[in-house]
């Protein structure tokens, strides 16, 4: 999940209501109204795979989203839901289930969607040691980070595939190889600061704050340079 430019990692527990509030799935942690919605999409597009398993928890299922203190928001945790409800219903080895990471947007038919986030999530992925299981039209940026697997995915049941170990992660071009292909050409190719001419203030306040994290705010009439030193940046 994102929180702001940074990735969130966020776990995905799921159990069954009987004890707690029986005849429906539940998200528990923080979730807003995109989260919630997302437990609605997850059963139509597990549905296909699951099949007669959802009888066995009439009662509900419940998921849990943590850390519980932290707001939950966005539709980048779909398939996470998914995945979990599913391979809480087919008993999946959890563990297994442990090492994956999962991002993106679940259509009613099943379809994974891109959401944003794709490069904080391949970030947090490597920081954490775990295999990133991702939209397939996402594979390019995720593969500028260089390190942790990649499972590029276009339906739900391919990235229940992944949870059963029948998909190998994608041979891609990774960091500076996949910079130059999404560029491409060379890297030297790419937009860069020696093309500003003057500006002297404006490029010191782009050095400024990609050292430092620091936000920036552009402001100015058109014609001015914004676009031409946000690309820059």
């Amino acid at each position: 999940m994102l929180d702001g430019v940074e990735g969130q990692l966020v776990t995905v527990e799921a159990q069954d209501t009987f004890d707690v509030e029986q005849g429906r799935t539940k998200i528990c942690g923080l979730p807003d109204a995109s989260v919630r919605e997302g437990a609605l999409r997850m059963r139509l597009a597990t549905r296909p795979f699951v099949g007669d398993a959802i009888f066995k928890f009439a009662g509900g299922v419940l998921l849990n989203l943590a850390p519980a203190d932290v707001r939950k928001a966005g539709r980048t945790l779909d398939l996470a839901l998914a995945m979990a409800y599913a391979g809480f219903l087919l008993d999946v080895d959890r563990p297994r289930l442990r090492r994956l990471l999962f991002l993106g947007e679940i259509a009613l038919d099943g379809e994974v969607r891109a959401t944003p986030g794709v490069l904080a999530a391949a970030i947090e992925a490597k920081r954490h040691g775990l295999s990133l299981v991702l939209p397939a039209d996402a594979l390019a940026e995720a593969a500028l980070i260089d390190g942790p697997p990649l499972y590029p995915v276009r339906y739900a049941f391919e990235a229940f595939d992944v949870v059963l170990g029948g998909r190998k992660p994608a041979d891609v071009p990774r960091g500076a190889d996949a910079a130059e292909a999404l560029a491409g050409g060379p890297l030297a190719s790419a937009p860069e600061l020696a093309e500003v001419r003057g500006q002297f203030l404006a490029r010191r306040a782009l050095e400024l704050s990609a050292a430092g994290g620091h936000n920036l705010l552009f402001e100015g009439p058109p014609g001015s340079g914004k676009t031409m030193l946000a690309r820059r940046l």
